[in-house]
């Protein structure tokens, strides 16, 4: 075989490779998995060769044409953009002198949608001459190594698997770029993360320092809804002492209404019994009165009836003077009835008067029954409540002390002395009661 043509920059270790008079191993620059060659030449001897010098370490795609092998990238590609099982060869071993297309068309339509060199490595085999102005104009048209025909299989096979190697490589060392790149966002991530957790424990020192002042507040609402709710059963309490007291002081009041109204009864009767008795003297008086006036005159017509010849002129003065004493006591009688009628008529009025007020005093009597009936009422309530269990529920204090049972008795204390009142006041009530009802009995 003809010496290698000279290699441009990137062939530089394959030629140091093969000065070593010792070719490369395929291990030494073997991927991990397989790797995929499209070889694109119209000769299928050439195919042949490429198959028998490169199927012991990758996989061969064959196309005969640049325009089969432009169609099989763009299957590819498409197959693996919509998430099907697609494979993008790693390299392309291109011909140069092909039907239709060139070499250097499909490589410049190859490097429109790979770019970089490392990526998708091209390799163009020719035969033709001169060929140092074919590998130029190769290097031109994008390609990434040249081997001229006829050509070694070892050499062939050193190229392929330099350029393999070096993609492997600049997949490594992108992979290590990303990964300090990551290295770098992690220790980002983690100071970030630090901070946050500074942030997060003064946050949550704060929360706990509000949480705490939220419990105190609200103890200290509870311990106000306490005293308030203690303070609203005092003033319960308070209220139904003082509405006890006051149906007291109004039974007071009306107990002493009653006395007076019994007293004005009392002083009414013994006024009417005055007034009886004036009327019967009265009477008796007046009935003197007629008799004594009857038998004056009575007494002067038998003493004119008498003749006056027989009698002396002495006897007949003197028999005059008697009539005179006896008109004179009949004017003063007429006078005295006249009198006795004038204060008769008064005390009749004085008497109508007493009875309209001993009607008033029967319909007040009428109001203390029915006022008596509420007290009745009152103290069989207050029995009732005196014959509650002395074991009654009570609350304790805020402070834990148990004053309930204090206040119980204290409560039942004033509920018994209430009771012993209204014993005491209906007992009085009943006696004027029964007083009023006998002066009622009295005849109008």
């Amino acid at each position: 075989a003809p010496p290698p043509p000279p290699a441009p920059p990137a062939a530089v270790p394959c030629s140091a490779a093969g000065a070593a008079g010792k070719p490369a191993s395929a291990k030494e620059f073997m991927p991990e998995e397989r790797p995929l060659i499209l070889s694109v030449d119209d000769d299928e001897v050439n195919q042949e060769v490429i198959q028998s010098a490169l199927q012991d370490f990758c996989d061969i795609e064959v196309a005969m044409c640049g325009q089969d092998a432009l169609a099989y990238l763009d299957a590819q590609a498409l197959k693996k953009a919509s998430g099907q099982q697609g494979r993008i060869p790693d390299l392309v071993l291109l011909d140069i002198q092909m039907p239709g297309m060139t070499g250097f068309e499909v490589c410049e339509r190859i490097r429109k949608v790979f770019e970089i060199h490392t990526k998708m490595p091209i390799i163009m085999v020719s035969a033709r001459t001169p060929q140092d102005a074919t590998a130029i104009k190769g290097y031109h048209s994008g390609t990434t190594d040249f081997l001229s025909k006829p050509f070694n299989c070892s050499v062939l096979k050193h190229k392929v698997l330099l350029a393999l190697k070096m993609k492997q490589e600049v997949r490594l060392g992108a992979s290590d770029l990303r990964a300090s790149e990551a290295a770098e966002e992690l220790s980002v991530l983690k100071q970030e993360m630090l901070l946050l957790k500074g942030d997060m424990q003064s946050e949550k020192m704060r929360r706990d320092v509000e949480v705490e002042r939220l419990k105190t507040q609200l103890e200290r609402e509870r311990r106000l809804t306490a005293e308030m709710e203690q303070l609203k059963n005092q003033l319960e309490r308070e209220s139904r002492r003082s509405e006890g007291d006051m149906q007291t002081e109004k039974m007071r009041r009306d107990l002493e209404r009653d006395r007076s109204q019994t007293a004005e009864t009392e002083q009414l009767k013994s006024q009417l019994e005055r007034e009886r008795r004036r009327n019967e003297e009265l009477q008796l008086v007046n009935h003197e009165l007629n008799n004594l006036s009857k038998a004056n005159m009575q007494k002067p017509l038998s003493t004119c009836s008498t003749p006056l010849a027989g009698r002396p002129p002495r006897m007949e003065v003197s028999s005059m003077v008697p009539s005179c004493n006896v008109s004179e006591n009949s004017i003063l009688a007429s006078d005295s009835v006249m009198h006795h009628k004038q204060v008769a008529q008064h005390q009749q009025v004085t008497m109508m008067g007493l009875s309209r007020e001993l009607i008033g005093a029967k319909a007040a009597l009428q109001a203390t029954h029915s006022r008596l009936e509420v007290m009745n009422r009152l103290a069989a309530g207050c029995q009732d409540l005196l014959q509650l269990p002395a074991s009654l529920p009570f609350s304790p204090s805020v402070d834990g002390s148990m004053g309930g049972h204090e206040e119980e008795d204290e409560a039942q204390h004033h509920l018994r002395s209430q009771l012993m009142s209204y014993q005491s006041t209906v007992a009085i009530v009943s006696t004027h009661l029964d007083m009023m009802q006998r002066i009622a009995e009295i005849p109008a």
